[in-house]
């Protein structure tokens, strides 16, 4: 990966997930929110494995693999035994 590719999908990030989860929350759409954060959790973690991005029954494999590598600590401590 080179450093135009990790620019781009910083941006991806910044601009299709977080700007936008802002803009749910702002319109106090909290539950949509929540929604799209799990997913968006999710689709994080799909980039930590060799698996299809859509192979069946990884959604907690994927949820628990983006808490622990790329998230602080603290998230991943709070869902050990999930």
């Amino acid at each position: 990966m080179s450093k135009s590719d990790s620019f781009n999908e910083k941006q991806f990030i910044q601009k299709y997930l977080i700007d936008d989860i802002k803009v749910l929350l702002d319109k106090q759409l909290f539950y949509i929110a929540l929604l799209i954060i799990t997913q968006s959790i999710e689709f994080l973690g799909s980039y930590l494995d060799k698996k299809p991005i859509r192979a069946r029954g990884q959604s907690k494999i994927r949820f628990n693999s983006a808490l622990y590598y790329l998230f602080p600590g603290k998230y991943s401590s709070c869902n050990k035994g999930k």
